[in-house]
Order: structure tokens, then C-alpha cells, then sequence
């Protein structure tokens, strides 16, 4: 039996999953698009292991993987809402929603990808190392790291000094109990792979200044058909910045009309 993980739920209507990344929570990674998005949807945040106000919940039998991640999300999801669901995961969130969708067919009607990473890269192996690295030895530098890597340049330009100080201090006191697992779980995943498999649509959403998750990856993917691409202002916390226009896509791709269907793979980006 698959443990199990907790569930912000709110609102009514057709229902959305959402999926947060490493080092974040249901409601801190969704806090900006959570009330926005109830207005319309039944919406179920999912709090990975390790994060959210419980504790860490029982490890399965061989611990947790990305597989048994998805199955947990797969197994939440059926006991509140009937399916199919729209799934909406960001940053390691958009590569495990992308894992539960192929592992359960018939339970996502669609798929959104958001600040996702589509290749893994030196970058990104980098990235992940040196995150491991200062959760071990200093968590002030861990939320200075956080928040450049997280935040727009052009956004942080616009705070004062102290403005970035308590950001990161914020940042370093919201890192999670369970931030070493979801990076054990970010090492393992494989968006091109499961982005093989998927057979219902997938949109991706992009910030055009995101230093994590490029753009150019997703260029080599047009050949998938059904994918659409948004490239958004922001960086890799592109959600937290259009929680309305977040809104408006949810609305359009759960309840979709005959004038929304994708006609031109990656038609938004430049």
C-alpha cells in the first residue's frame, strides 16, 4: 500500500491537481494562484513528502521514488475526486505530474508543464549538487542561492538591499524537512521520456528570463503533436506572477471548445 501524502483542497468545479517543486509546499509554491484558481476548480495542491504542516509520511516499502511518488499522487487524487483531472505540476512538480499521468492513463485529461526542466543537463546536475550542498552546511547562503535562482533578474533589481535579505531569509526559513528527498527525486526524473508516452495534451509554461528551465529544449519538441507553449515575464517562480492569466489557461484547457484546440505547436514562443 502506497503512503499517504497530504492535499490542500479548495474550491469546486472541474477539478485541477497541482504539483509543487523542490524545496517548496502546496501552499507556499500555489499561495498566489490557489484563491484565483477555487474560484472555478476543485483544486487539490499536493504537499510532496516532507513538505506541508504534517510530518514526513510512512516511507513505502523501498522507499520513496519518483514512481511511488506518482502512485501516492495517482492514489490522493481517486479518494477525493472523480477522474479525469487536469494536472498542473511546476519545476519537479510538472516531471512528477508528467510520471503519474503516464503511469495512470485515464486519470489526467491534460497535462501543464510549468518551469520544467525538459533535459537533464550538467547545469541542472550542478544546480541540484550545490542545493544538496548548502542545505548541509548553511541555510542563510541556501535562501540567497534560492532566491537568484528562483526570481527574475529584472524583478530583483527592483528591491532594495534589504528587500533581498529578507527574501532569503524567508526563503532559507521556508526550505522544507523533506528538500534532501525531492532532490533525490529530481535526479531521477525524465520529462523527455515521459513526454513520449503522455497521449492526452500537454502545455508547457516558460519564464523568458527562468535560468533553470530553457526554452530552447522545448523548440526540439515540436515534433509531439498536442504541445502547446507559453513563454510568460518572470523567472523560475513564472506562476507566482500570473496567478490571473494562470487562471484563464486552467479554465480554458479544463473545459475546452472547439475554438481552443492547439492548431499551431509552440505558436507563443518567439
Amino acid at each position: 500500500m502506497t503512503a499517504g501524502l497530504e492535499v490542500v483542497d479548495r474550491g469546486s468545479g472541474t477539478p485541477v491537481v497541482l504539483v509543487h517543486g523542490v524545496g517548496g509546499s502546496a501552499a507556499t509554491s500555489f499561495a498566489s494562484a490557489l484563491p484565483a484558481l477555487a474560484r472555478h476548480h476543485r483544486v487539490l495542491a499536493v504537499d510532496l513528502p516532507g513538505s506541508g504542516p504534517g510530518a514526513m509520511p510512512p516511507e513505502p516499502a523501498g522507499g520513496w521514488t519518483a514512481d511511488r511518488v506518482a502512485d501516492a499522487i495517482a492514489t490522493a487524487v481517486r479518494s477525493r475526486v472523480d477522474v479525469p483531472v487536469l494536472m498542473l505540476g511546476h519545476s519537479l512538480g510538472a516531471s512528477l505530474a508528467a510520471r503519474t499521468a503516464v503511469r495512470h492513463p485515464g486519470l489526467a485529461s491534460g497535462v501543464v508543464l510549468a518551469a520544467a526542466s525538459l533535459e537533464r543537463d550538467a547545469r541542472s546536475l550542478l544546480t541540484t549538487r550545490l542545493w544538496r550542498r548548502l542545505l548541509e552546511v548553511d541555510r542563510t547562503a541556501l535562501g540567497q542561492y534560492l532566491v537568484m535562482t528562483t526570481s527574475s533578474p529584472s524583478w530583483l533589481n527592483q528591491l532594495r538591499e534589504q528587500d533581498l535579505d529578507d527574501l532569503a531569509g524567508l526563503a532559507a526559513d521556508l526550505v522544507p524537512d523533506g528538500t534532501a528527498l525531492q532532490l533525490d527525486l529530481a535526479e531521477q526524473s525524465d520529462l523527455a521520456a515521459d513526454l513520449a508516452l503522455l497521449d492526452v495534451p500537454v502545455t508547457v509554461v516558460l519564464g523568458d528570463e527562468d535560468p533553470l528551465a530553457h526554452v530552447d529544449p522545448w523548440r526540439r519538441a515540436t515534433a509531439r503533436a498536442g504541445l502547446e507553449s507559453l513563454v510568460w515575464s518572470g523567472g523560475h517562480d513564472v506562476l507566482a506572477h500570473h496567478p490571473h492569466e494562470l487562471a484563464a489557461l486552467v479554465r480554458r484547457l479544463a473545459a475546452p471548445t472547439a475554438t481552443d484546440q492547439i492548431t499551431d505547436p509552440l505558436r507563443r514562443i518567439p
